[in-house]
């Protein structure tokens, strides 16, 4: 509070000379709040309790899964589902992370009393791979890591070209009679990938 030109704050009690002022609330969630008084010699004002305007908002978030960092302007606010919280009136850039899944960006913009709700599904950022061989037991090399032994099964495999290798029970020369199911799920869809032949891995059609 500033009661010309002194700063003081709010509730605000004390003795000044007769004459015109200039009154100014500040608050930091708040609009700036002006008004001028009159004082009277030997007179005792008390100003009505000012009621000064909001300069913030709401918002909450929610998402699929849930328990996603939410970042709001770079900062972590929480997780979600993220509970009905003040921010100021100003534009937002709001961020939402979970492993293995894509970061979700968004921007918006708060106006005084607003209160915005976002329910986020997030997009996976991988695919169920599947590799079965004859003879099975052969070792599993993706992009030059072994990762394990056919049959192999990992639904949680990060979305991307890899290279994929299967060795170790079979010569070179029979390496295309290798029988590979390939199949990469990848935001709810099947891309092309490999599926069983005879003599050669041929591509598997768009579904």
């Amino acid at each position: 509070m500033y009661v010309a030109p002194r700063e003081s704050v709010t509730p605000y009690q004390n003795s000044h000379i007769s004459g015109e002022y200039s009154l100014m609330l500040r608050h930091p969630d708040y609009h700036d709040h002006y008004q001028t008084f009159s004082l009277e010699t030997g007179a005792t004002m008390t100003i009505p309790a000012i009621n000064m305007n909001p300069r913030y908002g709401f918002f909450e978030v929610t998402s699929t899964p849930s328990g996603a960092e939410v970042l709001l302007n770079n900062s972590l606010v929480g997780r979600t589902p993220l509970p009905k919280t003040q921010i100021s009136s100003e534009y937002h850039e709001m961020t939402l992370r979970y492993p293995m899944y894509h970061d979700h960006q968004e921007t918006f913009t708060i106006e005084d009393g607003d209160h915005k709700r976002f329910d986020v599904a997030l997009k996976p950022a991988f695919g169920g791979l599947l590799i079965a061989s004859e003879p099975s037991g052969a070792r599993v090399f993706i992009a030059s890591s072994e990762v394990g032994t056919t049959p192999y099964e990992n639904m949680q495999q990060p979305s991307g070209r890899r290279p994929l290798h299967q060795w170790d029970f079979l010569p070179p020369w029979h390496e295309r009679q290798l029988v590979v199911l390939y199949r990469v799920l990848i935001l709810g869809r099947l891309v092309p990938g490999y599926e069983p032949t005879l003599g050669q891995c041929a591509p598997l059609r768009q579904q």
